[in-house]
């Protein structure tokens, strides 16, 4: 997450804005080293920068978001500094995304990252964050996040949460991995209100792997594959996902191992149709 989540942000960006019409000005994308020494890089590029210093009109910094659950809403570091609070604001009311306080005020985040080497320099700026409130999962996400894994080794691909969506794979050799540490919280799928299915393969998602996650609450499977060749689903949980938990089928040369299925209103595992699949220790 510190910082390949925000690195990445920025990297998506860049790629989707080629896509879209050509915006009104320039847009620079610039990523930084040595933050955590002081913010070295962005305050060398703040007073020495590859464009004139009068043409930056804003600065917009997307370090660390940390998405560990649905984006509902954000806060924003340095919204009540410039102009740039309200135009934020408006744009994330036409996606119906909330902006919310700093949730944790006292760690003072805007003039420890990035964008305050630009507000030194009279650029306006604002911080990004996912936003939460305190006293829901999403604030306990992120305590726990700060205190396991934060400046650590532990801080890897391998990330706890809470997705509040369904998935779908439609392409070959995916592989969806969640936490094999079981000393930190799991990775949860879970139904946002109105979806049937939670995690659907359809059969261009040959070589597919699942393993180490919850799937719940979904109307009517938690995992159905349909005409996959050659796939994993191991340690798997899935609770209350109407008909069928586990539910491949069509489909051959497959793996259930270490899985459970629970509050399903016909079968946990159902193999439909299926040949030479394995189902062993669940």
């Amino acid at each position: 997450m510190d910082d390949a989540s925000g690195v990445a942000s920025v990297l998506d960006v860049a790629r989707r804005m080629t896509m879209g019409p050509r915006p009104r000005r320039s847009i620079l994308f610039a990523i930084f080293t040595a933050e955590e020494k002081g913010l070295l890089g962005s305050r060398y590029f703040a007073t020495n920068p590859t464009v004139p210093k009068s043409a930056i009109v804003a600065d917009l910094n997307f370090d660390m978001p940390l998405p560990l659950w649905p984006l509902k809403m954000v806060y924003l570091p340095g919204e009540t500094e410039s102009t740039l609070g309200a135009d934020a604001r408006a744009v994330a009311s036409k996606h119906n995304i909330a902006v919310v306080p700093d949730p944790n005020p006292d760690r003072n985040v805007f003039i420890r990252a990035d964008q305050y080497s630009f507000v030194r320099e009279g650029i306006p700026s604002l911080y990004m964050k996912f936003g939460f409130v305190k006293d829901t999962p999403q604030f306990q996400i992120e305590h726990d996040w700060r205190a396991n894994r934060y400046h650590s080794p532990s801080d890897d691909l391998q990330q706890p949460g809470i997705y509040k969506e369904e998935i779908i794979v439609n392409k070959p050799g995916i592989k969806l991995v969640g936490l094999s540490n079981e000393s930190h919280k799991e990775v949860i799928i879970q139904n946002p209100g109105d979806k049937e299915n939670g995690i659907t393969v359809m059969d261009a998602g040959d070589c597919f792997l699942l393993k180490n996650v919850s799937v719940q609450n979904f109307e009517e499977n938690g995992v159905v594959l349909i005409r996959v060749d050659s796939f994993v689903l191991s340690h798997i949980k899935t609770i209350d996902n109407g008909e069928y938990g586990l539910y491949p089928i069509f489909s051959t040369h497959g793996l259930i191992e270490h899985c459970s299925a629970t509050g399903h209103t016909d079968a946990g595992i159902y193999v439909g149709q299926s040949s030479d699949v394995v189902i062993e220790k669940n």
